[in-house]
């Protein structure tokens, strides 16, 4: 019998809930898929098989997962803990398409990020700008 300290236990089921959470996110993903997939056979009238539709949840599920990552490191490249609307466009920038639909989609909300970065980068320059103080020690016994 293995006893855990109460860390490990947590941790355990923290890593429990992870994986729980991750298994409904792919059966959702995969119910989903399923559902598209009949609605094509409607239109179509070719069906699809359960190995397919499992194959295409499959590559969906790891494509999800690179462009969370690649979101991730955008936005912490930008020195940011939060995903924006220019770590998307920066994602979508050899879909030219996509891009534009961004672009009106977001043209406030940029504008308003844009203006924000500014500010920080002024602040930012003002703060290396600044010569670091100078003291002058004009003790008499110096010049004596």
């Amino acid at each position: 019998m293995v006893i855990l300290t109460p860390t490990e236990k947590f941790i355990n089921l923290v890593i429990v809930m992870d994986t729980d959470h991750v298994q409904r996110l792919k059966a959702s993903l995969h119910f989903t898929m399923g559902k598209m997939c009949e609605e094509q056979e409607t239109k179509t009238q070719i069906s699809f098989d359960k190995n397919v539709i499992a194959t295409i949840t499959e590559i969906l599920w790891q494509k999800i997962k690179l462009i969370a990552e690649d979101l991730e490191a955008f936005a912490k490249h930008g020195k940011r803990t939060t995903i924006n609307l220019d770590d998307v466009k920066l994602l979508v920038r050899r879909n030219e398409d996509l891009k534009a639909i961004l672009e009106t989609l977001g043209s406030p909300n940029s504008e308003e990020n844009a203006k924000i970065d500014k500010r920080k980068a002024l602040v930012k320059k003002k703060k290396t700008d600044i010569p670091p103080e100078v003291h002058l020690d004009t003790d008499d016994d110096m010049f004596v």
